[in-house]
């Protein structure tokens, strides 16, 4: 309380130092209305989950023929061939062998353009992608779609194949980068297996620290040495909520990277340097995709957060 004087009258001033307005903050938020905290976090949670959402319905959508042969046809463009299928072949036939990846049962298929080895495509699918339900029968039959008709490439680890349609042979080389990570050493197959934090690149943190930051607050008016540890804990999955949603999709952005840096370096025993850097240049593209939806993921995290943050304060008379 501060006196000021002003002619014979004495004036009271009351100042208010930034921890009562800690103190203020805090004690509004405890008196949100139950209704605006659902907002809060109904509104958050939307916001937050957008991104795991978008990811999870790219990946899960039931994809028809027609829907698959235009996937292709945006892959072939992203990632176009840079010498033919039958080149690729040889190459790949080879550094099956020079690598040691034929002794260990990795073999390399070319989907056929005039589906003569459909058939074949369609039981190595079945093998990696079990039909047990009415769920992964309608993944089973979407991820048939999209390889048949080239709208995509991987290294199957179940059958040990690599599958690469022939209008998308460029790729080739990035899926041997896979075959040799899963049949690496214990740090190349533990960099590969930690990416079941991210399955279908959607992140299993991500719904868990968003969950920590709608429902928790931080006190910033009480001394960090008066927390207990959960509530310290609690503090720095809030605080850090974007950073351990993206340090979540370390292991499959490390381990694509890994895989490509591989492959082009076989490709360069193999293929010329105009391929090899036709190779390089479609690589990089690819990993930016994963790179993008690892950034759209926690960015929504983050903005989810922010926003229910928002919601909950009170506005001041």
């Amino acid at each position: 309380m501060v006196e000021t004087l002003s002619g014979s009258n004495i004036h009271l001033v009351k100042t208010t130092s930034s921890q009562d307005m800690k103190s203020n903050d805090v004690n509004n938020r405890s008196k949100i209305s139950p209704m605006r905290k659902a907002a809060a976090v109904s509104s958050g949670a939307l916001v937050g989950l957008s991104g795991s959402a978008l990811v999870g319905y790219d990946t899960f959508k039931k994809v028809t023929p027609q829907m698959a042969t235009d996937l292709a046809y945006s892959m072939q463009h992203l990632l176009p061939n840079v010498e033919t299928a039958e080149q690729t072949n040889k190459n790949i036939a080879k550094l099956l062998k020079d690598t040691g990846l034929k002794d260990k049962g990795v073999e390399y298929l070319s989907i056929a353009a005039d589906g003569s080895n459909s058939q074949k495509l369609k039981e190595i699918i079945d093998a990696n992608v079990k039909p047990t339900n009415w769920f992964m029968k309608r993944l089973n039959a979407s991820s048939f779609n999209i390889f048949n008709k080239g709208g995509n490439a991987a290294f199957a680890p179940e059958t040990n194949h690599i599958l690469v349609h022939e209008n998308l042979c460029s790729t080739a080389y990035h899926e041997l980068g896979h075959a040799l990570n899963a049949n690496g050493n214990i740090l190349t197959k533990g960099l590969q297996k930690a990416r079941c934090l991210t399955p279908a690149g959607m992140s299993i943190v991500a719904p868990l620290v968003l969950a920590v930051g709608l429902f928790h607050n931080v006190d910033k008016t009480k001394p960090n040495s008066e927390k207990g540890f959960k509530e310290k804990t609690a503090d720095f999955i809030k605080n850090h909520a974007a950073a351990l949603t993206l340090a979540s999709y370390v292991p499959m952005l490390g381990e694509e990277a890994l895989a490509s840096v591989r492959g082009v370096r076989q490709a360069s025993k193999v293929a010329s340097k105009d391929v090899v850097k036709g190779l390089t240049k479609n690589y990089a593209k690819a990993w930016g995709t994963y790179a993008l939806v690892a950034g759209l993921v926690s960015g929504a995290v983050a903005l989810g957060i922010a926003i229910s943050d928002k919601i909950k304060q009170k506005k001041s008379a």
